[in-house]
């Protein structure tokens, strides 16, 4: 039999290791591509599906034609998606504008009356506005490319690995060779020319040999402590990574929700002044205690309910003035025990244990209202399949206990002790130790951020609070909030007086909403007031110029195009400086009442406006320019 060479041997053997670790790793690293990839395609699928159904809602609704291609046209331009059709929802589902793929790969938008094709990557969604199916969308998606980058990604992987496998086996080859295989030759010409007794006088030094394999040991041990502390690092940074990529997206949906928020404001903030003006009117006219003036009401109080919902959002978002006042909690709760009763199951009981105690605190009622609804909907949630009590419980206290932070002062001496109470299904230690951690969360995807919880910790502390937890796996959860309470001679009783200031003077309203325009003119006709109203600031202007002596007062709004409503003033107070200016607002980052104060503005509200309070403002303007001009 032919014997082999040592190095012919491990040539061989290097080679046959090559090739049979790289089949297996190149199919792995095949597999893994491919389901990362195709689980990419299924992300971006559902993705571009959301999208696509709601930017087509309101162009579908209007059977706008024009702008359902421009839509279309924007989502083409993904690759991704190979063709698109929008259709009735009515059979036989008639098709308003479908787009498809030439043989470029351009996107082409046409009218065509042919319905898509079944296809692994196809879906159809429902277009929705305002609750109501108007059209389907169908939606094929392709993985033409993805093939295509597989395909080159593991040529690329596999090049890379070989070239790679190649330069270390040639690497360990010439370092065997030249440590191990020469010793081992020497040590066996030794060996010939003893048996030949010519040189038996030469010691053989065989402690070379050893001494190269420990070497060669000492290096992988080396090599290998490296790439065990360099994969480590690795492994640490790409958690850090992913860590900081997470918080980077929170503090995205935050900002999102911050900006939406200031939008919103504006324009629903006209929406209810318009409301709850009519609501005013109608009540002033309709005096008697019939059915409709207890409707009129209740409109009224879901007008009111409306505007302190959307001061919510504006406090999440940090985009309004903490309003802090001398307020009863009592009250407050109740108001959101009502609230929740008509939101939650009925298979949940609310119990109020609502001691007759001083209960007043230093405070904003809308963030009590936020803290009070983000326990209750926690609460809820861990009811929500078996049901049960939800409990608020509200008495005062002498003392705090220890697990409380000692740092909280009382002008009282007492403190206020509200408990938020359910028989849900309770946490564990190890979670009750996070649960004020920003975006930590245990509830499913879709059913909680892991903020609210973080943002009743930090509203109960700017409120010198503290807010603790009790609580174990399967026997419910107890928060307690702890409040300084105020000393009962600080407590400011409400005149709910109804007499509102009338006047004959003639004002000049400025407001671009005409809606909004109109009723508070009519409010203010009903007042007794003279007005005249313009929509446009410029025209405003102008027809001041020429008839600025006629006008009392000026009540202009903020928000308005080509000049704002400081802008406006400043023009007005050029041609004539002691004019009255009351200036009212949806909703504005660039204005508030410190700022309308140093611009010489003499009154300042947040729409909507209650017809009392605006009445008052324009009395206190009137008299306050006309002390001045007296002198008094």
């Amino acid at each position: 039999m032919k014997q082999r060479s040592l190095t012919r041997q491990i040539i061989i053997a290097l080679i046959c290791t090559t090739v049979v670790c790289l089949i297996p790793f190149s199919l792995h690293n095949y597999l893994t591509l491919k389901r990362s990839y195709y689980e990419s395609l299924d992300n971006d699928r559902k993705t571009l599906g959301t999208q696509a159904q709601n930017s087509l809602s309101i162009p579908m609704y209007n059977l706008d034609t024009y702008q359902i291609r421009q839509v279309i046209q924007g989502f083409m331009n993904n690759k991704t998606i190979e063709k698109m059709i929008v259709r009735d929802i009515y059979p036989p589902h008639t098709i308003f504008v479908a787009a498809g793929r030439d043989a470029n790969w351009e996107p082409v938008i046409q009218e065509i009356d042919e319905a898509p094709g079944s296809s692994q990557f196809a879906d159809t969604y429902s277009i929705i506005f305002q609750q109501r199916k108007v059209g389907l969308l169908d939606m094929v998606y392709t993985d033409k490319f993805i093939q295509q980058t597989l395909t080159k990604a593991i040529i690329s992987n596999i090049a890379t690995l070989l070239l790679l496998t190649i330069t270390l086996s040639l690497a360990m080859f010439i370092v065997l060779r030249k440590r191990v295989i020469q010793p081992l030759k020497q040590v066996e010409q030794y060996a010939i020319e003893i048996g030949r007794n010519e040189m038996a006088e030469i010691p053989i030094d065989s402690s070379r040999f050893s001494l190269e394999i420990r070497n060669v040991q000492y290096a992988l041990e080396s090599m290998l402590s490296q790439l065990r502390s360099r994969f480590d690092s690795l492994m640490r940074s790409e958690k850090a990574l992913r860590d900081s990529e997470k918080l980077r997206q929170q503090s995205q949906k935050m900002e999102a929700i911050g900006t939406l928020a200031g939008g919103i404001a504006h324009d629903f903030n006209n929406i209810l002044g318009a409301i709850l003006g009519y609501t005013d009117l109608l009540l002033v006219n309709n005096q008697e205690a019939d059915v409709t003036r207890k409707h009129l009401q209740q409109i009224q109080k879901a007008g009111y309910r409306a505007r302190n919902l959307v001061k919510q959002i504006l406090a999440f978002s940090r985009q309004s003035q903490q309003e802090i006042d001398k307020i009863r909690i009592g009250p407050i709760l109740q108001e959101v025990s009502q609230l929740l009763r008509s939101s939650i199951p009925v298979t949940i009981e609310i119990r109020l244990e609502i001691n007759d105690e001083p209960d007043v605190v230093e405070a904003d009622p809308t963030q009590i209202h936020q803290v009070l609804m983000n326990l209750s909907t926690n609460a809820f949630h861990a009811m929500e399949k078996t049901g049960g009590d939800l409990t608020f419980s509200l008495r005062s206290i002498e003392s705090l206990p220890e697990e409380v932070e000692k740092d909280i002062q009382s002008p009282s001496g007492k403190y206020l002790l509200l408990s938020i109470t359910d028989t849900g299904h309770g946490m564990p230690p190890e979670v009750q130790d996070k649960i004020f951690d920003p975006f930590f969360t245990t509830k499913e995807q879709n059913k909680g951020t892991g903020m609210g919880l973080a943002v009743v910790y930090g509203i109960i502390h700017d409120m010198g609070g503290d807010i603790t937890v009790k609580s174990s796996a399967g026997a419910g959860t107890t928060f307690h909030v702890y409040l300084p309470l105020c000393k009962e001679t600080d407590v400011i009783e409400v005149d709910k007086s109804d007499t509102v200031e009338q006047g004959k003077e003639h004002i000049l309203l400025v407001d671009d909403d005409v809606m909004l325009s109109q009723i508070t003119q009519l409010t203010l006709e009903q007042l007794g007031y003279k007005v005249t109203s313009q929509n446009s600031s410029v025209d405003a202007v102008q027809l001041f110029r020429n008839t600025a002596q006629d006008y009392d007062l000026v009540l202009t709004d903020y928000d308005m195009p080509k000049l704002t409503g400081l802008e406006l003033t400043d023009r007005l107070r050029e041609i004539r400086r002691d004019i009255p200016i009351v200036l009212y607002t949806g909703f504005s980052e660039m204005v508030d009442e410190e700022l309308a104060q140093s611009r010489g503005i003499n009154g300042f509200a947040y729409k909507p406006v209650p017809r009392s309070h605006m009445a008052r403002l324009i009395r206190t303007a009137l008299h306050t320019e006309k002390n001045k001009i007296t002198g008094s």
